[in-house]
């Protein structure tokens, strides 16, 4: 087995993270894929402990040994010395990775204000004419409204979880958490690449702000919505003003959300 070296990328999502991914795959040592599915395999393989079979005659090292080899063997044939592991999951499953992967996790977090994600989502099911099949719809409760999508982001969807993930490891483990600025990343890429390297203890390489997208993910097909994960060529911020698409009743509400206040008062302390 190819032994690598094992970071991490969570975060929130529309922050930027394709594009950083495709900023770092620039170095020929770095492979920042996709979304992964590392944390879904270790955790089905964990959860083969409440199964009768197991139950009756528990093999604790086997199993041990077979959930510290699924990274490395998820990486095997990339030829990439440094691998990163992308999924929003990971922030929420830190005793996994410190158990199985590493007494010392590093995990990039990019990060971006709550009000132009979620504006960057309804834009997004607006240009796909709200395809009636999105994945922000088949979870939806109640009137396919934007507010409710919005609500529902923020709540059980994928914004609120990712808040409540990071602010837990943010917490407890804040020296093992680099929080990326979606505007600092747009503004000033050679500062908040040296930032990142230094987090990570590697090597500085110099990179390009000619941009090429090293992925491609079918979002049509998985997320029924098309473009989710497309970057452009050039690291340009462009984006509509919150004010602009959401409703006050929703900007009201990322005002006084408890939850994303004390996101706010966390993310501040760790500038």
């Amino acid at each position: 087995m190819s032994i690598k070296k094992i970071y991490f990328m969570a975060g929130m999502p529309r922050s930027g993270s394709t594009l950083l991914s495709s900023i770092l795959n620039q170095n020929p040592n770095f492979n920042s894929g996709p979304n992964s599915s590392v944390v879904n395999m270790m955790t089905s393989i964990s959860n083969l402990k409440n199964q009768e079979m197991y139950e009756a005659y528990p093999v604790e090292k086997s199993l041990e040994t077979i959930l510290r080899s699924i990274i490395l063997n998820y990486y095997y044939y990339h030829k990439e010395p440094i691998c990163i592991d992308k999924n929003r999951g990971w922030t929420g499953y830190m005793d996994m990775i410190f158990k199985y992967i590493t007494p010392n996790p590093k995990i990039i977090c990019p990060v971006r204000d709550i009000k132009s994600i979620l504006t960057s989502f309804i834009s997004l099911l607006r240009k796909n004419n709200y395809n009636p099949d999105n994945f922000i719809d088949k979870n939806l409760q109640g009137d396919k409204t934007d507010d409710n999508r919005c609500r529902y982001l923020l709540g059980p969807g994928i914004v609120g979880q990712s808040i409540l993930n990071m602010i837990d490891v943010m917490e407890k483990y804040p020296n093992n958490i680099l929080l990326v600025h979606y505007d600092d990343l747009i503004n000033n890429v050679p500062e908040t690449m040296k930032k990142i390297y230094h987090f990570l203890d590697e090597e500085y390489f110099e990179h390009s702000l000619d941009i090429k997208q090293s992925f491609n993910i079918n979002d049509e097909k998985v997320f029924k919505l098309k473009g989710m994960h497309k970057i452009r060529p050039k690291i340009k911020k462009i984006s509509n003003n919150p004010e602009n698409i959401l409703s006050k009743f929703i900007l009201n509400e990322c005002d006084t959300n408890e939850v994303i206040k004390k996101y706010e008062k966390l993310k501040n302390m760790k500038n």
